[in-house]
C-alpha cells in the first residue's frame, strides 16, 4: 500500500475472553505480549491500534512497560489498552510509559449503561483496589482519560477533547447547585472535579453540545422524540425474548441458571 494510502484507524482485536488466550498459543506458540510486538512493528501507518487483552498482563507489568516503550517510541504507532473479562485495565502501566488512555462505555448488555462520569468513577476506585493505594488514578487524570487524552488515544487530539480554536465545539454544562456537586469551594484547593468524578451520576448535565449543536438541554434530548423512543422501546422486549428464548436455554450460561432459581 503507499504511504500516502496509510491514513485510516485499524483496529487489530487480539482478544477479550481469557479463554482465548491457551487458542493463540496453540495456533502461534507464543504469548500474547509477544504477538503483539509483532503485529505492532509491521507498521500498518501512523493510526495503527494494538488491544493488548490479557491476563498476564495484570502481573506482568515490567514486561508489559516495556512493550509500550518501545511501541511508543516508534512514531508509526498508536497503542489501544482495552479492558479483559475479569481484570482491571492495565492502564495505570501505560500511562506512566507516557501513553494516553482512552474511557468508554461498553455495550448496553455488558454494564447496563452508557455513563461516562459512572466510567470515571470506576477506573479511579478499580485502581486504588488493584495497587492498594488510595493515591493511584487520581480525579484529574479519570477526567483527561475521558476527554483530552482519550481523544489522543484515538487520533481525534486534533479535532475533539478540549475547548480549542480551531476544534469542534463539544462539551457539556454541569450545575453545581446540586446536593451531588456540592459544597463547592476553591480554596485552598479546588473539588469540582473530584465532586465530578466520585459523586456526580450524569443528572448534572444541564447541556449537552455536539459540534456547536445543542443536542440536549435541562435533560431533554432536542434531537429526537423522547416519547416516541420510549414507547418504541417499551414495546421490543417481548420480541426479543421470544426469538432469544430457544437459544438462551439451550447455551445454559450463568443467567439462565439464576432464572432457573428464580434469582433474577
Amino acid at each position: 500500500m503507499p504511504q500516502e494510502e496509510k491514513t485510516s484507524n485499524i483496529g487489530v482485536f487480539i482478544g477479550e475472553a481469557l479463554g482465548e488466550d491457551e487458542k493463540i498459543n496453540n495456533l502461534m506458540a507464543q504469548s500474547k505480549p509477544e504477538i503483539t510486538i509483532l503485529i505492532g512493528f509491521v507498521g500498518y501507518g501512523k493510526t495503527s491500534f494494538i488491544e493488548f487483552l490479557k491476563e498476564e498482563l495484570k502481573e506482568t507489568t515490567d514486561t508489559l512497560t516495556e512493550i509500550f516503550r518501545k511501541a511508543l517510541n516508534n512514531e508509526n504507532l498508536q497503542v489501544k489498552v482495552e479492558k479483559c473479562d475479569g481484570i482491571v485495565c492495565p492502564s495505570v502501566a501505560f500511562q506512566e510509559a507516557g501513553g494516553f488512555c482512552a474511557l468508554g462505555s461498553d455495550q448496553a448488555p455488558g454494564n447496563n449503561c452508557h455513563n461516562i462520569i459512572h466510567e470515571m468513577k470506576n477506573v479511579c476506585l478499580f485502581n486504588k483496589i488493584k495497587y492498594q493505594n488510595p493515591e493511584i488514578m487520581p480525579a484529574w487524570r479519570a477526567l483527561r482519560m475521558a476527554t483530552i487524552e482519550g481523544a489522543r488515544a484515538i487520533g481525534l487530539g486534533d479535532t475533539v477533547g478540549s475547548l480549542e480554536p480551531g476544534k469542534q465545539a463539544d462539551f457539556i454544562a454541569v450545575r453545581l447547585d446540586v446536593p451531588s456537586m456540592m459544597p463547592v469551594y476553591t480554596y485552598p484547593m479546588r473539588n469540582i472535579v473530584p465532586n465530578l468524578v466520585y459523586s456526580a451520576r450524569g443528572q448534572e448535565v444541564a447541556l449537552s453540545v455536539v459540534n456547536g449543536r445543542v443536542i440536549m438541554k435541562d435533560q431533554k434530548i432536542l434531537t429526537i422524540d423522547e416519547e416516541e423512543c420510549y414507547a418504541e422501546v417499551g414495546n421490543r422486549p417481548d420480541e426479543i425474548g421470544k426469538r432469544a428464548e430457544k437459544e438462551f436455554f439451550e447455551i445454559h450460561g450463568t443467567n439462565a441458571v439464576f432464572m432457573e432459581e428464580d434469582k433474577l
